[in-house]
């Protein structure tokens, strides 16, 4: 498939996951509204984190990969802390004279904007490797 389509895919999937979470509502069913939107962002992210390490050593010297996969480990360390955080503050700011269920849908629709921003990075900065001169079939 190629990094690239495999990326993109992974993020669109978990996209589509976070639609599903940010209809919640507080009459929703766990198997009608929940479990699907969980299978949908398991699925994605387990696509988009295999594929993350393979885009970003794409191009790296051979004697700088430890270094850069140190770097994605701590950016994942660093986003895994700031991520929660920040859907959480979303969350509280919205149940202020709301209902939880209004806080859990506004930190879901928050998430689901960063996975559009990181769908819109995917596409302009990962070049296939067609695009980059090399013989092999296009991402």
């Amino acid at each position: 498939m190629g990094t690239k389509r495999l990326l993109s895919g992974g993020i669109g999937v978990t996209l589509a996951g976070t639609l599903v979470l940010g209809l919640i509502q507080a009459s929703s069913g766990y198997l009608v509204v929940v479990l699907p939107a969980m299978v949908l962002t398991g699925a994605g992210l387990g696509l988009f984190l295999v594929a993350l390490p393979n885009a970003a050593l794409a191009g790296i010297d051979s004697a700088d990969t430890g270094v850069a996969s140190a770097m994605i480990s701590a950016t994942q360390q660093v986003g895994g802390a700031i991520g929660p955080e920040l859907l959480n503050t979303l969350y509280v700011s919205a149940v202020v004279g709301h209902s939880g269920v209004h806080g859990y849908r506004v930190a879901f629709l928050g998430g689901a904007a960063l996975f559009v921003l990181a769908l819109v990075a995917a596409g302009l900065l990962i070049r296939s490797r067609r695009a980059a001169g090399s013989a092999e079939p296009a991402d």
